[in-house]
């Protein structure tokens, strides 16, 4: 099972000390066998590391390709690990290397309105990941392990993330119960 991960590790090697084809060949191996297996923790990092292997050859636009295929198994992973669980806690923290990959190839190509929206697409999933890390903790503080109390804290906070640009909303104390606008220059909502 871990063919995958020893394909595209020597594919890095070959891409290191210069031998492109024979890392491109070793890095699609390592996809190919990571498909075959049909086990995500597989796929991810075979196509991570074949977008390595395409970065270091210079083929910056496939490696973006490999980075956000790589990104997109990522979250589809992220999707069925329960809230609640631990497990959520430390999802990403193995795996803020590709978007930390990704934004800076996207930075190197030019398409800084692009990188802007990848770092703040990582900072809201690790914040949001960071708010049920707190819940998990205050719900064993409070010797409670059920759903419910592990949600209170997220309870006080709405967070929207808009992948289209849109500005987070946060709900307002005031009796009229309107969200507050975008957040002001000053540092404080309008």
């Amino acid at each position: 099972p871990y063919l995958p991960l020893a394909a595209g590790n020597i594919g890095r090697i070959y891409a290191k000390i210069g031998e492109k084809e024979k890392a491109l060949g070793y890095g699609q191996r390592a996809i190919d066998e990571a498909e075959r297996t049909g086990n995500p923790q597989m796929r991810w990092q075979a196509s991570y590391r074949m977008g390595t292997i395409q970065r270091d050859a210079g083929m910056k636009e496939e490696a973006l390709r490999s980075f956000r295929e790589t990104i997109a198994v990522i979250e589809e992973m992220r999707k069925g690990v329960v809230p609640e669980d631990e497990a959520r806690t430390g999802f990403l923290e193995e795996k803020q290397v590709v978007y930390a990959d990704t934004i800076m190839l996207l930075y190197e190509v030019g398409r800084t309105e692009e990188a802007l929206e990848m770092a703040e697409r990582a900072r809201a999933r690790a914040f949001l990941d960071l708010l049920g890390s707190r819940a998990l903790l205050e719900s064993a503080a409070h010797g409670s392990g059920s759903a419910a109390a592990s949600k209170e804290p997220q309870d006080e906070i709405t967070v929207r993330v808009d992948w289209l640009g849109g500005p987070a909303v946060r709900p307002d104390p005031s009796p009229k119960g309107k969200p507050v606008g975008p957040r002001a220059p000053c540092g404080r909502y309008t």
